[in-house]
């Protein structure tokens, strides 16, 4: 296994030429690094970033448009309408950035955690609309209607501005990434303590038919909370303790991380992921399940027995189930009951993981 380096690979990505399949890039980085295997896992597009140019024809009016506007609107002492009548008739043109993700996976090792996940964009700039509305109608009343107009105007075709280029945006040590996260998980669940020491949870049960009202403190009915692992850290062992670990697959040969890390209003550092599957063009073309109370635990059985022939590894409906995307939760509900009234078996990783979910459900 080699030393990965960002900055190399940021120079890498740089010199290859876009194209739609991404095989170059990939082809590139493998030969970047010959001794490591080079996994391409996904690609995710249709985004677009709206801090883009304002052009009048091919020419660049200012980097940044919403400053511009913002400049604007204040020279003319906040009124929106003297700005939108001096410069309606210019064609002033806004654009933005459109794009897609990129996800490659570099393992190391079988663990569910043992890989690197590089991140990549490739990115064009396109025009999105013209800024002023050079139509008949009374103008703009503040700067909320410059920026975001209820009524842009005419409308335009998107252009290409730029060609698309690649650029390296992360690359991420996911065992380490994990570890940081169970930390700051600890950190929080920590700083929570006090103040869930004075909780209480309101009770409502029935004796015949008299209704009890009772007060119980927080930690009696939750005395692990605080040993409680991340959803993360939960995702991860779920899938080596189930027949898709244990069977040999890898995770990131089917999964993908969107890495969150930034601070949040309390000044926090937030850490965490949610997994994404690369399967089957996003899932796109996998089925929905769900479930009712008066579901068929053998009918249910059927339907994520099919999921996974499409998807290529088994218990793959578990995962997609914590999503609630493809595969509902009710799903998983109606299986373990099936378990516990021994109606339906499991392999024995697969069961263990199903009930301790019934146990204590989690979702991303």
């Amino acid at each position: 296994m080699e030393l990965l380096n960002a900055r190399e690979l940021a120079t890498r990505v740089k010199e290859v030429s876009y194209e739609p399949s991404h095989a170059d890039l990939v082809d590139a980085l493998r030969s970047c690094y010959p001794d490591s295997e080079v996994i391409y896992v996904a690609a995710r597009g249709d985004w677009t970033c709206d801090t883009g140019r304002l052009l009048a024809g091919s020419r660049e009016v200012a980097s940044d448009w919403r400053q511009w506007a913002e400049a604007k609107y204040a020279a003319a002492g906040g009124d929106a309408r003297k700005v939108w009548l001096r410069h309606r008739a210019r064609g002033l043109m806004v654009t933005e950035i459109a794009g897609e993700s990129i996800y490659l996976a570099v393992p190391y090792g079988s663990a569910a955690d043992a890989f690197f996940q590089i991140e990549i964009e490739a990115r064009h700039e396109v025009t999105k609309r013209y800024l002023f509305n050079r139509e008949k109608y009374a103008g703009p009343q503040n700067l909320v209607d410059i920026l975001d107009p209820i009524f842009p105007g005419q409308a335009v075709v998107q252009q290409e501005v730029t060609p698309w280029v690649y650029c390296f945006q992360r690359l991420t040590d996911i065992r380490r990434f994990v570890r940081d996260v169970a930390v700051n998980h600890q950190e929080r669940q920590k700083s929570n303590f006090p103040d869930l020491a004075q909780k209480t949870v309101q009770m409502v049960t029935l004796d015949g038919s008299t209704v009890i009202n009772q007060s119980v403190p927080f930690f009696e009915l939750y005395p692990d909370w605080l040993e409680q692992p991340p959803y993360e850290l939960r995702f991860l062992r779920d899938w080596e303790q189930s027949s898709a670990g244990r069977g040999g697959h890898r995770l990131c040969d089917h999964w993908f991380l969107r890495l969150m890390d930034y601070v949040n209003h309390e000044g926090r550092r937030v850490l965490g992921f949610i997994p994404q599957w690369a399967d089957s063009d996003g899932g796109t073309d996998l089925p929905r399940i769900t479930a009712d109370e008066e579901a068929s635990v053998f009918g249910i059985m059927a339907e994520v027995e099919r999921f996974d022939t499409q998807t290529g590894y088994p218990f793959s409906w578990y995962f997609y189930m914590l999503h609630d995307n493809r595969v509902a939760p009710s799903v998983g509900r109606v299986l373990a009951r099936g378990l516990r009234e021994g109606r339906i078996r499991l392999p024995e990783g697969d069961e263990a993981v199903l009930m301790q979910w019934d146990k204590r459900p989690y979702v991303f």
